[in-house]
């Protein structure tokens, strides 16, 4: 059961205790008449989190300590730009749409991107042993903007794959990653990952693949299209996930696929170094990837 699965069953064993039943049985059945057919909750959002670590493990480990989230604030750039720590004005959406299926939508509540920032102080690999662990980032820190973002679970009627599966889509920006410059880590500075006219062509210019006004089908919960987000400045990348018995697909265990339908984007960074040495400048121009699925072994 997934995680949203489980709130939503708290929630409703919550709603339909003693303690709220004498609430329920004073609503009468004009007043319910107004609600017939409304399947959609609506929530205005804004928070910040911390953790102190967060830890992978399988053969080894993978650790991220220290991390906060937020808004753009929560990083040293994006507060020099004048952002706060909040991630703030955005407007989830959960509807139960007429296929059955369930959708997640992030939008913003003013019709302005939301802003949004991450930080982990130090991100490793390891064996299990804390004293051995190879340091990969310190101080890595990110800020961007999310246009929108929409999470679904598709039944197995719809997702075209005989399986229910999470169909995802999102369309955004990092205006700034960057990591520290130590002795034994990657250091980047300037980085960025931004729709793929960044460097200045025009979309009629460019030779965006056939499939990206496709990717989406109906759209959905959505009111963009993916050019539409391309055109507005954003990167955008779309993908389904979906579970693998063992035998198909070559996989020797019961496992995930994530069927990669596009992800189209400028990448770049003003610097790279690994330890102290700099590597320069790093570009990759109206990058696109499609129809390309990535199966986990475990």
């Amino acid at each position: 059961m997934s995680s949203f699965a489980k709130t939503l069953s708290v929630a409703l064993a919550v709603s339909l205790s003693p303690a709220v039943d004498a609430e329920l049985e004073s609503i009468t059945d004009g007043e319910l008449s107004g609600v017939t057919g409304q399947s959609g909750l609506t929530i205005d959002y804004s928070s910040r989190m911390s953790l102190q670590q967060f830890r992978y493990e399988d053969s080894g480990e993978f650790v991220a300590e220290d991390i906060r989230s937020g808004g753009a604030g929560m990083t040293d750039a994006g507060r020099t730009a004048g952002y706060n720590v909040d991630f703030d004005d955005a407007r989830l959406t959960f509807d139960i749409a007429s296929d059955g299926g369930l959708d997640v939508l992030w939008q913003s509540q003013s019709g302005q991107p939301m802003d949004w920032g991450f930080v982990a102080g130090n991100v490793a690999v390891g064996t299990g042993d804390p004293a051995a662990r190879t340091p990969i980032f310190n101080n890595l820190q990110a800020w961007g903007l999310l246009r929108t973002a929409q999470h679904s679970i598709l039944p197995s009627s719809e997702s075209g794959l005989g399986r229910s599966a999470s169909y995802n889509y999102a369309a955004f920006t990092v205006e700034n990653l960057s990591a520290s410059k130590t002795d034994s880590t990657v250091g980047i500075d300037g980085g960025y990952i931004k729709s793929p006219d960044f460097t200045g062509n025009p979309l009629a210019d460019m030779d965006l693949t056939d499939q990206i006004p496709a990717w989406a089908g109906s759209q959905r919960a959505r009111s963009t299209t993916p050019m539409d987000d391309i055109a507005a400045g954003f990167a955008a990348t779309e993908f389904t996930v979906y579970p693998v018995n063992a035998g198909e697909q070559g996989a020797p265990y019961d496992t995930l696929s994530i069927g990669v339908s596009g992800f189209a984007a400028d990448i770049g960074a003003q610097n790279l170094s690994v330890g102290q040495t700099d590597l320069g400048s790093m570009m990759l121009d109206n990058l696109q990837v499609s129809d390309t699925v990535i199966t986990f072994t475990p």
